[in-house]
């Protein structure tokens, strides 16, 4: 619609305008992720090796889609896209399955963010919002005519990458984050800082980019797949992080690092690789939900099996044992209260004495303990959570 103010129906849009069609398309398009993550967490779809496909899947089809996009004519190619938007919602209304997972195997209480998780999201807003405002200044003065339809090879790099890592290298989600994607990302920026090839800079930071986001993605739909409650913030949140960064980085290229594009891919390559070497470290799906592998099983029977063991070799009593996996989620003690029909105070004594026989203080320590021997657990059979 504002294109059609505008007078021309080609795209080209400034001033106001521009301004009101870049907030209209960053809402739409967080709505449209959140709703298609929820399609894959609600059904059988969140199994993380059916997310990982997918996600991979999608990420290659961007080459062909942005290489047509880029040279089809301005009328033809904003009819595209309205046909594509007024094509979303029906579409995910066609693609629900009838068939829901079993809400039994969801528990329904709130998990906690990780600081770490929501730092990385940042980081990689600020990121990108960097890269769009360097690399529009290097095109604006340098003339690369050919640099975005040729960048959309950033797109089949990031589809490779991600797919390798998590298919053939059977990475888990720490190692794809901070040894993967963000070191191809800083390399792309430093590239630039090295007054090199904009092209391969570009292409390099596109996917490591795009690399980490479906990573992040297929990590997010699968933890919502396993809770009923996370589902209704974990996307918007990913996507308001995000963005909230992007906007940072963009500030940060038009004010103060205006004309400084060598300085600034310095700064962002530096800040990228000493985010890789201080946040890949907890194994704690709680602290990070780094460990788990985006093609392994995702189920929660581990957890089960890991508090059964425990039970048995420090002796817990029954009513202990069944509160343990409770507390290895994170669960509060009146979302415990409430599954097992007991009263608060109950629940406070039964977990001073887990506590005491697991000589453990803290709520985190219970989870680290249980994610410690689930991990073993999974390695003697081979797999992973």
């Amino acid at each position: 619609m504002t294109d059609v103010l505008d007078g021309s129906f080609d795209g080209e849009l400034e001033g106001t305008l521009f301004a009101i069609q870049s907030v209209a398309m960053g809402v739409a398009s967080a709505f449209l992720y959140t709703e298609i993550g929820r399609l894959f967490a609600q059904t059988e779809l969140g199994k993380l090796k059916s997310i990982s496909a997918a996600a991979v899947a999608a990420l290659a089809l961007c080459v062909p889609l942005q290489i047509i996009l880029y040279y089809t004519q301005g009328n033809a190619r904003e009819g595209l896209m309205v046909l594509f938007l007024a094509a979303c919602s029906p579409s995910i209304d066609t693609m629900q399955p009838r068939k829901e997972i079993n809400n039994a195997d969801r528990h329904d209480d709130s998990i906690p963010v990780p600081i770490k998780f929501s730092a990385t999201l940042a980081l990689f807003g600020i990121a990108l919002g960097m890269l769009q405002g360097v690399f529009t200044q290097i095109t604006s003065a340098e003339g690369h005519g050919a640099l975005n339809p040729l960048s959309a090879v950033g797109f089949l790099i990031a589809a490779g990458i991600a797919a390798v890592g998590m298919f053939k290298g059977k990475l888990d989600f720490n190692q794809l984050i901070y040894q993967i994607s963000m070191p191809i990302l800083a390399l792309g920026f430093t590239l630039v800082a090295l007054n090199g090839d904009a092209f391969a800079g570009f292409t390099l930071c596109v996917a490591g980019y795009y690399a980490a986001q479906i990573v992040l993605w297929v990590l997010c739909a699968h933890l919502a797949s396993q809770s009923k409650g996370i589902e209704q913030w974990l996307f918007p949140l990913m996507g308001s992080i995000t963005a909230v960064g992007q906007a940072a980085g963009l500030l940060a290229i038009d004010t103060i690092l205006y004309g400084r594009d060598h300085e600034a891919s310095i700064i962002m390559s530096t800040l990228l690789l000493l985010a890789c070497l201080f946040m890949n470290s907890s194994t704690s799906p709680y602290k990070s939900w780094g460990f788990i592998k985006p093609t392994g099983s995702g189920s929660r029977v581990n957890i089960d099996e890991a508090c059964e063991i425990i039970g048995i070799d420090f002796l817990l009593t029954a009513r202990e044992k069944e509160i343990l996996p409770h507390l290895a989620r994170g669960r509060s003690r009146r979302v415990i209260a409430e599954s097992l029909v007991l009263s608060e105070n109950t629940i406070k004594t039964y977990t001073s004495n887990i506590y005491a026989k697991l000589n453990v203080h803290t709520r985190q320590e219970i989870i680290d303990l249980v994610q410690e021997k689930g991990k073993s657990i999974a390695e003697e059979k081979n797999e992973w959570f």
